[in-house]
This record gives structure tokens, C-alpha cells and sequence, in this order.
């Protein structure tokens, strides 16, 4: 079969090793997949998280062994809902299976993509892969003073005054007989 009917058909090439093995193929497509920047959905909450940080916070029990220095310097898409909101309460959760999901799937185990339980991102982190500029151009430049001293102060002492009428009994009072 020549080269070009290969592609045509799909046919494997004798030569590349993978023909053979179904279980090699399918790691190699897995790591096609992984590698594929194409499905991402980005959106404004999402942020490029270093990888080995994201590794850090998934349970022991859904990572492959893993030698710290292959994913050195890797980023994965993490998108937390509302990140900005999160950012401004001082504290971004996001569901384990959505962090996990971007991860490259050799390096964790499929029951990962399942897990719902909340996991806290570093706020550090966080900060960082935001990047001072989009802070800065999501902080209003102007804040807004409102003048409250025409208004009576209604934590001011001495001012109240029971009326009648107001239905409380204070400690020395007797309620009146009906």
C-alpha cells in the first residue's frame, strides 16, 4: 500500500511502531488528546494554572506516578465560576473534576473527571496567573464618596425614646392588669 492511500484510509504505517499494539495506540491517542488545545473552552473567569501546583491539590488517589520535573513549567486551563467575585471574597474554589479536567490524562487516574468535592486554589497563584493588568482594568478607577452627615445617627446614644404605644416592658415595669 502505497503512502498516500495510507492517509486516505488511515491505514497505520508498518513502520511507526504502533500497528500492533491496541494498548499503544490508545495511550498515544490520549496523549494527542491531552496535548490538543483545540476544545478549550475559554472564557473571562478562566486562568492558565501551573501544572504542577494543579497535581498538588488532587487527591493521592487519583494521580499516576508522576516525576515532578516532566510537567516543570506546564500550565493547565482551570475556570472557576465567578472567579472575580471569588477573587474579591479572598478565596476561589473550584469542583475537582473541573480542575482535573485539562489535566493530561497519563498523569491521572478518569475517576478524577467524576469527583464533585471543592478544592481551593492558592490565592497567590491565583493573583498570579490573573495578572496585574486585568486587576487593574477590572478595579474602578473612580469610587464614589457619599455625604451621610445630613443623616441622624442611629447608633447615637440618648436619643430613643419609648412611646406608650411601643409594646416593650422594661425591667422595672409591672404589666398592667387587663
Amino acid at each position: 500500500m502505497s503512502e498516500e492511500e495510507n492517509r486516505e484510509t488511515g491505514a497505520a504505517d508498518e513502520g511507526d511502531g504502533l500497528g500492533a499494539n491496541p494498548f499503544e495506540m490508545v495511550q498515544e491517542i490520549e496523549r494527542i488528546l491531552a496535548d490538543d488545545p483545540g476544545d478549550r473552552e475559554v472564557s473571562e473567569d478562566s486562568i492558565e494554572f501551573p501544572l504542577p501546583d494543579a497535581l498538588q491539590l488532587i487527591p493521592h488517589r487519583y494521580l499516576k506516578e508522576v516525576d515532578p520535573e516532566d510537567v516543570y513549567g506546564e500550565t493547565v486551563l482551570v475556570t472557576p465560576d465567578n472567579l472575580f467575585k471569588q477573587l474579591a471574597a479572598g478565596k476561589v474554589m473550584v469542583p475537582l473534576s473541573k480542575l482535573a479536567y485539562y489535566i493530561p490524562l497519563h498523569l491521572i487516574y478518569h475517576a478524577a473527571l467524576d469527583e464533585e468535592s471543592m478544592v481551593e486554589l492558592p490565592l497567590k497563584k491565583v493573583v498570579k496567573a490573573v495578572g496585574l493588568d486585568e486587576l487593574r482594568r477590572r478595579t474602578p478607577e473612580n469610587f464614589r464618596l457619599y455625604d451621610i452627615s445630613v443623616f441622624d445617627d442611629p447608633f447615637k446614644e440618648g436619643d430613643a425614646s419609648l412611646t406608650e404605644d411601643a409594646g416593650l416592658l422594661l425591667d422595672d415595669e409591672e404589666p398592667e392588669a387587663g
